[in-house]
């Protein structure tokens, strides 16, 4: 067996999204790490493939979200994009410290992981107010107005990431946007049947040393 491209691997999942197991016509769905290299014939997963995987999934309109031990596939529809009116205001509350006569014109004001964090669960709540879920995208640009930095390293995103969890949330990076869902969000999505995984069953391919594999 040859290893599976990541192009059919995502083509694979996306089968698996619309193959009605479980009687659901689609939807969302976890699949276990050891079950994702069943059928793509890989001995390890690489954080890696599953990034370039979920780019792929994209244009399918799916999102591939990656929980260490498992990985869900899920429609980005079922986030909705954060409401923006203005996109050179600022966010929530906003960033720029207020000039001696009020105005807001002053220097900008880089808020903490932790004061990030606590302007997110905020959105959360109001989309929840305005929407049956909270659940939301904010795309990296928007975060980075939300921080007041110049760029957002990824040590910062972890970070509220940290913070939210104190929040009752989950921040999911998705490089270009992050999702913000409730922590037992994926506790209501079903798992894979092992019925809809039998024909993309792959046996691990090992390769030689100084022989090339299959990218």
């Amino acid at each position: 067996m040859a290893v599976v491209a990541h192009a059919d691997c995502a083509t694979m999942l996306h089968a698996i999204y619309h193959s009605g197991f479980g009687g659901a016509m689609d939807g969302a769905y976890r699949i276990t790490r050891e079950q994702m290299i069943r059928i793509t014939g890989r001995p390890v997963f690489h954080k890696t493939s599953v990034d370039d995987v979920a780019d792929l999934l994209l244009p399918h309109g799916l999102i591939l979200v990656d929980r260490d031990s498992f990985y869900v596939v899920v429609s980005g529809d079922e986030f909705v994009p954060l409401p923006l009116q203005d996109k050179s205001a600022p966010l929530v509350g906003g960033y720029r410290q207020s000039t001696p006569d009020g105005s807001d014109e002053g220097d900008v004001v880089m808020h903490t992981p932790r004061e990030c964090a606590r302007l997110l669960a905020t959105l959360f709540v109001e989309q929840a107010d305005r929407l049956e879920a909270g659940n939301y995208r904010i795309s990296r640009r928007a975060l980075v107005r939300l921080t007041g930095r110049p760029v957002i390293h990824q040590t910062i995103i972890e970070d509220i990431g940290d913070w939210l969890v104190d929040q009752g949330l989950i921040l999911v990076d998705r490089d270009s946007y992050f999702v913000i869902l409730r922590h037992d969000y994926f506790n209501a999505v079903r798992w894979v049947d092992e019925a809809a995984l039998e024909k993309y069953d792959q046996e691990p391919v090992f390769g030689e040393p100084g022989v090339l594999c299959n990218p």
